[in-house]
């Protein structure tokens, strides 16, 4: 499914150029074309990275863009929120919950190897056979992380979304883990509104207070260089260095 792009961006973008440059008609063509823009966010500007692999068609998508496509998100997750919206009570995620879901499908592909190695006892995998395997493995893992967070975004709703619809994938980036560090990474992208937290990390250093969640590393993308919550497993540092803030709809 192609989802809209990012009117706003490209609006401010195309604004903040000469009228004169070829550039500029070109963004504004790309106004012009995506004039079905849902609206992300209250700002008369929206000055996130402009986001257009949503707007590809599959012939026109590069293969690193194909691959990124993977973790589109619904037009629903980067909407604005009407200010009437009601939630309802903050929702807590158990650590216990995300080690039942990451463990299992974690565990496919050293299963597979480990159960070739006791009907095959004598052949041990070269590496040309392994490396595509947990490779693979590893990239349906954080293709099913993304869609688990997905699940949970329509759930519970996503952090400041009366104020702001989420980033999309911005171009500039598509060019550039073990499962509970991909896990985690993804996590602390999602914007899901729970008090939601690392599964490792999170209950030990919870009990100190210094425990990263959704929320931390969100506040940190919110404020942009006003340097805030830099920590992603742990704001142990943010607290020795003065750079941490208050959860705002988190906190408990």
């Amino acid at each position: 499914m192609i989802h809209a792009a990012n009117l706003t961006a490209l609006t401010g973008a195309s604004e903040s150029r000469s009228s004169s440059s070829p550039s500029n008609s070109s963004q504004e063509s790309l106004v012009v074309e995506y004039a079905d823009e849902v609206k992300q966010t209250l700002q008369k500007k929206d000055y996130r990275p402009v986001s257009t692999l949503h707007r590809k068609t599959f012939a026109e998508r590069t293969l690193a863009e194909h691959l990124v496509a993977r973790a589109l998100m619904p037009e629903s997750y980067h909407e604005l929120k009407p200010a009437s919206l009601d939630r309802g009570p903050l929702p807590v995620r158990k650590s216990w919950e995300d080690h039942l879901w990451i463990l299992p499908r974690a565990m496919a592909v050293p299963l597979i190897q480990q159960a070739s190695y006791w009907a095959f006892p004598n052949f041990l995998w070269p590496v040309y056979m392994a490396y595509p395997l947990y490779f693979f493995g590893l990239s349906h893992f954080l293709i099913l992380s993304i869609r688990h967070f997905q699940v949970y975004a329509e759930k519970w709703g996503t952090l400041d979304e009366k104020n702001i619809g989420r980033d999309r994938i911005p171009d500039v980036s598509i060019p550039q883990l073990a499962c509970y560090t991909a896990h985690v990474e993804v996590l602390g992208h999602t914007g899901i509104r729970a008090h939601w937290g690392p599964p490792i990390t999170g209950p030990v250093l919870a009990l100190f207070g210094l425990d990263a969640t959704i929320e931390d590393h969100d506040l940190h993308h919110r404020y942009g260089k006003s340097g805030r919550n830099f920590g992603k497993q742990s704001i142990l540092w943010d607290h020795i260095f003065g750079t941490t803030t208050p959860r705002e709809e988190t906190a408990l």
